[in-house]
């Protein structure tokens, strides 16, 4: 027993062995095909080769900053930027684009009064206690210039990056105060001070990242002086409308929109320019004179009592038309031939303006200025981005921090006012108060496709004629429109499709009443069960 013991006894031993030696080699194995794992599934961009090494040799893989981007970084930025503004007619005319395609015209007040959901227990108010206020609001926005303010500031943000409004007291105006731009330059840290986590380039932040208020410059005694830091004026943040495109975490100030692509737009401008060179050499004529012997010849200078003509090479002289020059005996002269402007000098134009657009969010008809490469499909479907960022700037950023708070302080101005002339109406507080903002909306490019588009979604249920009627006229009542409407088909049925001397039907007859049951006879009918 003892001998059969000692012998199951090391076979298990062998077995426990066996089995260690192979749960080593599948750990090994494992760890092998973990590290091959790990090497391939590595990022090439983070061990770029010398070709790229150089284009990312200023990125910086640790830091320190409490920011995106440095103040030199946006200073330097909003300074090229606004150079190419000037000198560039392509950066001018994007910015000017989009300060026509979110403003426009300016947006409109509708007011409305209480929310909704406080009418069922307040009243209504009246129509003439809105359009007193919609006047009010409109002749205010005249006197603040509304519509070219938010213009200016929507050009801004394309070239600065953001956009400052400040609440400025003046005594001229009629609420007592009006909205004034603020250079983007004027805003920084006072003394020069470094960034913290407080203080980030002009910005004052509470423990909590909340904005406590803004460093602004004074502006400086005589023109072409830089401001100076140490005179500087601290404005709440109640009194400054900061408007910006959050896009990295962290930021407090804006960046330039056109700043991924500064480099293509500064090499669009150089290859323009130089195109329009070499054009001009090509088009300037060059005639060219030689000789064999030249002017200087010993038998013509005996032949003649006066003396030879002095010969002088690559000597040139002006002639009504052209220009000339000598060439010396035995040479010749090759035109210059100019590669550019060349047949593919557009489309490259056109492939870099589509670059420049990608970005900013602009199709290519837009960033190109063009369409005439579209047809009406691909362009209403190219435009469909575009729309919606143009919605969102106009939500985000101008409603939300603009309009809104800009509306909240004439309405807080006109209160006292609203109370001595509507004393029976129950006015309601800014707090109370409900209102929307009616945008501009483009030109329609085919208001025949617009027409039957809307007649579909009225007749398939998607949308009633009210509702239709507000979205394209949302300032005028649906229901004086609709009055004004049956007199005219009344009046002018021809106009409406109806023969002149067509009986009007009544509204008895035009009624549509619902279906009913057939009428069941109740005589000689049997009764259920009767015999």
């Amino acid at each position: 027993m003892s001998k059969k013991r000692s012998k199951a006894k090391g076979k298990a031993t062998a077995g426990k062995r066996a089995s260690g030696k192979r749960s080593q080699t599948e750990r090994s194995r494992t760890e092998r095909v973990q590290s091959a794992r790990d090497v391939a599934a590595r990022l090439d961009a983070a061990f770029p080769d010398s070709d790229v090494a150089r284009l990312w040799a200023t990125a910086t893989l640790f830091g320190t900053q409490f920011q995106a981007t440095t103040p030199f970084e946006r200073e330097a930025a909003r300074a090229l930027a606004r150079n190419e503004f000037l000198n560039n007619p392509h950066a001018a005319g994007i910015a000017r684009l989009f300060s026509l395609y979110v403003v426009g015209v300016g947006p409109r007040l509708r007011f409305e009064g209480f929310e909704k959901y406080l009418r069922s227990t307040r009243p209504t108010l009246s129509r003439g206690f809105r359009d007193y206020v919609e006047r009010q609001w409109n002749a205010f926005c005249s006197e603040i210039r509304f519509a070219p303010l938010l213009r200016q500031a929507t050009q801004s943000l394309v070239v600065d990056g953001e956009a400052f409004l400040a609440f400025a007291y003046n005594p001229k105006a009629s609420r007592g105060f009006s909205v004034v731009p603020i250079d983007a330059g004027r805003v920084g840290n006072p003394g020069a001070r470094v960034d913290s986590r407080t203080l980030q380039d002009g910005v004052f932040l509470d423990p909590f990242g909340n904005v406590d208020a803004y460093c602004v410059y004074d502006l400086p005694d005589v023109a072409a002086a830089q401001y100076d830091r140490n005179r500087f004026q601290m404005f709440a943040a109640s009194d400054v409308i900061h408007l910006f495109r959050d896009e990295i975490p962290g930021q407090t100030r804006g960046v330039s929109w056109l700043a991924p692509v500064l480099k293509l737009v500064f090499q669009l401008r150089e290859y323009t320019a130089a195109v329009v060179e070499a054009a001009k050499a090509s088009a300037q004529c060059f005639a060219t004179i030689e000789t064999q012997t030249g002017f200087e010849d010993s038998g013509f200078a005996d032949a003649v009592e006066f003396e030879p003509t002095p010969y002088f090479p690559f000597q040139t002289f002006e002639t009504p038309n052209r220009r000339a020059i000598n060439l010396t005996p035995g040479t010749t002269m090759k035109p210059f031939v100019a590669p550019q402007p060349t047949t593919t000098a557009d489309a490259f134009v056109a492939q870099i303006l589509s670059q420049i657009g990608y970005p900013l969010g602009l199709p290519r008809n837009k960033a190109t200025g063009s369409s005439h490469e579209y047809n009406f499909s691909s362009g209403r479907l190219d435009n469909q981005p575009f729309e919606m960022s143009i919605d969102c700037l106009r939500r985000d950023l101008f409603e939300v921090y603009c309009c809104d708070r800009i509306f909240a302080e004439f309405y807080r101005s006109i209160f006292p006012d609203l109370q001595l002339r509507f004393p029976d109406e129950d006015v309601p507080t800014f707090e109370d108060c409900e209102w929307t903002w009616i945008w501009p909306r483009a030109p329609l490019v085919d208001p025949e496709a617009a027409a039957r588009t809307n007649s579909i979604r009225i007749k398939s249920g998607q949308a009633t004629l009210e509702e239709v009627w507000r979205e394209t006229h949302p300032f005028v009542d649906f229901e004086d429109v609709r009055a004004q409407i049956l007199r005219d088909r009344a009046d002018f049925p021809e106009m409406f499709g109806a023969a002149p001397d067509a009986p009007t039907p009544s509204a008895s007859e035009t009624r549509i009443d619902e279906p009913k049951a057939p009428a069941v006879p109740t005589e000689n009918v049997p009764l259920l069960g009767a015999e």
